[in-house]
């Protein structure tokens, strides 16, 4: 196109010849071991800019309580800031033995309300940290909650979720609670339940300081594909986090 200038025009900058030099080298035999602490380093820049840019929220929860009992206070103020008693939809990705899932079910009483609950049930598909592989087992046993208004779905993310995603029949209002620990499941999640969000909606994390995944994973998909929203909280050092939806 006129009056733009061609890639092969381009002018070779200094990185440019480091890359080529790079690659013609076949560098990477030497320095390889240098690709996971540079990505270490590059997610851990990432989040102090992100929460230096969120550093006054609504909702701080650090102190006092144990780690759970402060992410537990963390739904309720969430709950009751965003006045989420009426029908809505909880969608929960990563449920194990259901501890959080069973708050939210407690917690919002309307019979309008669909709660639903997606994992394998047979525990972490790959390792996490120091979590190995198969860690939050329930022997492929979906928590029994006793509410008619639950049901779960069983198997990876990325073979229920697109089945699902063609049947939805959105309600008023969704919670989609993120707690899939893994990059690659979040991200699923993330790009797959995305044109079912709307303004309004929430998206909770529940292990959102994990750099190099769940962060990783939203910043990804901001990147690819940009939602405006509010962060209005977080819990355990940024390990939980509450965002809304908003035009």
């Amino acid at each position: 196109m006129p009056g733009l200038q061609s890639f092969s025009e381009a002018p070779i900058t200094l990185f440019s010849v480091a890359k080529d030099t790079f690659v013609r080298l076949r560098l990477h035999r030497a320095l390889g071991w240098l690709e996971a602490p540079l990505l270490r380093a590059a997610m851990v820049l990432a989040f102090s800019r992100w929460r230096d840019a969120h550093r006054n929220l609504p909702i701080h929860l650090r102190e006092g309580g144990t780690f759970d009992e402060r992410r537990f206070r963390f739904y309720d103020e969430i709950y009751v800031r965003e006045r989420l008693d009426g029908p809505l939809d909880y969608l929960e990705f990563g449920v194990a033995a259901g501890e959080s899932f069973r708050w939210w079910v407690g917690r919002n009483r309307d019979p309008r309300s669909r709660f639903i609950g997606f994992d394998t049930f047979t525990g972490l598909p790959e390792d996490w940290g120091r979590f190995r592989r198969g860690h939050f087992d329930t022997a492929g046993i979906p928590p029994d909650i006793g509410d008619p208004r639950c049901r779960f779905v069983s198997g990876l993310f990325a073979e229920t979720l697109p089945r699902f995603v063609a049947e939805y029949d959105p309600g008023p209002r969704r919670v989609v609670h993120v707690d899939c620990d893994l990059y690659g499941s979040a991200l699923t999640v993330l790009t797959g339940f995305a044109g079912h969000l709307r303004p309004g909606d929430l998206v909770l994390f529940d292990e959102f300081s994990a750099l190099a995944h769940e962060f990783r994973a939203w910043t990804d998909f901001l990147s690819a594909r940009p939602m405006p929203h509010r962060v209005v909280g977080e819990a355990n050092d940024y390990a939980q986090v509450a965002l809304v939806i908003r035009d």
